[in-house]
């Protein structure tokens, strides 16, 4: 994808990573509770099981959707690098 100019594609990688971080940490910190919700009880409820199930999936289909927007991204951001680059060629030939 990114093989006319390999550090783009690095860096990318990189930023891509960052943002991964980024959100996912939100995504827990978000989540973080600090009292029981109510009708909770010390021992562990179907009530209790179900709201971590759901904040897992949640979790999980925020990572599917990302790793999604990237695949599609990532060959029109390889193109796009491409196409900068014989641009440049074009205008500097000298370089």
């Amino acid at each position: 994808m990114f093989r006319s100019s390999p550090r783009t594609g690095k860096s990318f990688i990189v930023l891509v990573d960052i943002v991964y971080y980024l959100i996912f940490t939100s995504c827990i910190l978000f989540n973080l509770k600090f009292e029981p919700d109510l009708g909770w009880t010390a021992t562990v409820n179907p009530r209790q099981i179900q709201a971590a199930i759901i904040r897992i999936a949640g979790i999980l289909l925020i990572i599917g959707g990302l790793h999604g927007i990237n695949l599609l991204l990532m060959p029109v951001l390889g193109q796009l690098s491409s196409l900068n680059r014989h641009l440049d060629q074009r205008v500097h030939p000298e370089h």
